[in-house]
């Protein structure tokens, strides 16, 4: 099967994500909200109103080092956060951005970034690439990635999520492209020493900073060009404390001002333009692991001849803006050609996925199981794909004894049928796909 992407241009190899930042945003909705620490307090600022509000209080600071990471979940509103929590054990925690409940584990990460389609975080430790599961707490430790011991003030790195690399810019002075599906590097590339990797997590183009001048990079780093200075840029904050808004295209990027006034560069990548800057307005004037909940739309993944968008509650597939069904799978197998999309039920939103054309496909034969096939309440039927058109259950007498139509509400491909009416015997089951009947049995006990 080919699957043609040129309408949204995503690179189709490993797959890849790439996010927040050690010390990095995001944004909620368009007004932005920027999550992260100050003194005792866990705060959201808005840049547009230029507001700050106090959502947890602590009865004493965090504990934030060079060895505190954190990282977002910006379709579902969790910000997860490594370090010291007052009144909390364990040094891993999980701040609900809705309910502000936390949720803390005793488990040890490093610069982590989120990737939304496995629910997984990637990090570097001790010169080694892990992952940690979200949903089972369960780490593993792939390859070593360096071997020196330095490391830098929050490490530069970036995630793209539709390609699913890891980009991180080691201590040796080169930046490591990871596959996170093996932890294996698949190339390494001499760092310019940029600072604040920051992806738009669509296109796979990332944005950087050095000495002021905000470059634009693509094609693993081989394609860059400059898009515009900051003109009054000292210094930066910290070496990966920036973030990119997908809602309105945008890159900022928290610096030192030659004033030394503590500023955000908000450019315009779509313009190529500094649109301004804006002076903290809260005190102190230095905000920890910061975080933007932008609530973007739905990405997606293409591995092998299966498509995949990022995880939510429920998903609703669609072909030449036909829905064929919703599921609680986050993947579809596309049986015949077109325009193929995906709107995702989040927590707080839902959203579309972008298309993916499939022009040249070679179908999948129809198949389907039934369990068990010794029956006494219920049959489960669960299909390799989300579409067939009428279902019947035959007696051995050839009478139609159940009847059911296409239905697009289809949870993990299966259907449960209820056959305890039925007199015990032996069942044909048929299952009526393109026109054709694919026949099994079962035995009513």
């Amino acid at each position: 099967m080919h699957l043609n992407v040129n309408t949204f241009n995503i690179r189709i190899k490993p797959f890849l994500y790439l996010y927040f930042l050690i010390f990095g945003f995001y944004l909620e909705g368009g007004s932005q909200k920027i999550y992260g620490f100050m003194d005792r307090y866990f705060v959201a600022i808005d840049l547009e109103t230029q507001t700050c509000d106090s959502l947890i209080e602590f009865t004493k600071r965090p504990f934030i080092n060079l060895e505190f990471f954190a990282a977002i979940d910006r379709y579902n509103g969790r910000y997860f956060f490594c370090g010291g929590l007052p009144e909390h054990s364990g040094n891993f925690h999980i701040i609900d951005l809705q309910t502000l409940e936390i949720q803390s584990a005793n488990i040890y990460t490093g610069e982590m970034e989120y990737d939304p389609f496995d629910d997984n975080l990637y990090y570097i430790k001790a010169g080694y690439f892990y992952s940690l599961s979200v949903t089972t707490m369960k780490q593993i430790k792939y390859s070593k990635i360096f071997n020196t011991n330095g490391r830098i003030f929050g490490h530069v790195r970036c995630y793209l999520p539709q390609q699913n690399e890891f980009h991180f810019l080691t201590p040796d002075g080169y930046i490591a492209v990871i596959d996170c599906k093996s932890g294996n590097v698949i190339c390494k590339i001499n760092s310019n020493q940029e600072n604040a990797f920051n992806p738009n997590t669509y296109t796979d183009k990332i944005y950087s900073v050095k000495l002021g001048s905000v470059y634009e990079s693509s094609d693993c780093y081989h394609s860059r060009k400059l898009l515009t200075r900051i003109p009054d840029y000292k210094g930066i904050v910290n070496a990966q404390m920036a973030t990119y808004n997908h809602s309105n295209e945008t890159y900022i990027v928290p610096y030192w001002a030659s004033n030394n006034d503590y500023k955000y560069a908000l450019i315009n990548t779509k313009k190529e333009i500094l649109e301004k800057t804006i002076k903290q307005f809260c005190a102190p004037a230095i905000m920890d692991l910061q975080m933007i909940y932008d609530k973007p739309e739905a990405l997606v993944r293409i591995v092998g001849d299966t498509i995949f968008v990022n995880k939510g509650k429920r998903y609703h597939w669609y072909l030449n803006d036909q829905l064929i069904c919703t599921t609680s799978n986050n993947y579809i197998i596309p049986n015949q050609n077109g325009k193929y999309k995906a709107k995702v039920e989040f927590k707080e939103y839902n959203a579309f996925s972008r298309e993916i054309i499939v022009d040249s496909i070679i179908p999948h034969a129809f198949e389907y199981s039934i369990t068990p096939t010794l029956a006494n309440e219920q049959i489960k039927l669960k299909f390799n794909n989300c579409e067939y058109e009428t279902i019947y259950i035959y007696n051995l007498k050839g009478q139609v004894i159940f009847e059911q139509s296409f239905t697009q509400n289809l949870s993990d491909y299966q259907l449960t049928l209820d056959v305890a009416f039925m007199p015990k015997g032996v069942y044909i089951v048929s299952v009526i796909h393109g026109n054709k009947p694919n026949v099994k049995k079962f035995i009513k006990m």
